[in-house]
């Protein structure tokens, strides 16, 4: 009997580690709509978009130039455990999540490949919260050189 009960007790302990992993995952796209904002044009400049986006909300980003790389950061402001999640404002599609990257605060990179962006901003664990978190952008790197030859 015990040669048979410890080989089940390694799948399940096995299953329940890996079972907690999935619940660690980007938030899903039910936030309230915050305001919107330009995405930054130049190269290597932070822009603030918001000094007050409450946990649950969302930031509509548009003017993203696609093949450029974003960064959206709550880096610098410590009012709560924040989780970035970014999703295509048309489609809906997932892009890009972070939690945890500058101590409690987030931050997420990706390159764009639509112009609008909705940027969630939730407390620790896609939860709501009701005080003010600062959200930054940087435009990382411009998009790559048009190849007359291809296009």
């Amino acid at each position: 009997m015990k040669n048979k009960l410890l080989p089940l007790l390694g799948v399940v302990l096995g299953l329940s580690i890996f079972s907690t992993q999935i619940g660690y995952s980007q938030c899903p796209n039910n936030n309230t709509m915050y305001g919107s904002s330009s995405a930054p044009t130049t190269v290597g400049v932070t822009v603030t978009l918001s000094t007050c986006l409450y946990g649950g909300e969302y930031r509509l980003v548009t003017g993203l130039v696609a093949g450029s790389l974003y960064a959206f950061e709550t880096c610098g402001d410590s009012d709560f455990d924040t989780q970035i999640t970014v999703y295509d404002n048309s489609s809906g599609s997932f892009i890009a999540y972070n939690d945890d990257y500058c101590g409690l605060q987030s931050r997420v990179q990706f390159i764009a490949t639509t112009s609008s962006v909705r940027v969630l901003i939730d407390r620790y664990y896609c939860a709501n919260q009701s005080s003010c978190m600062t959200l930054k952008a940087t435009r990382l790197s411009g998009a790559p050189a048009v190849n007359p030859c291809s296009s």
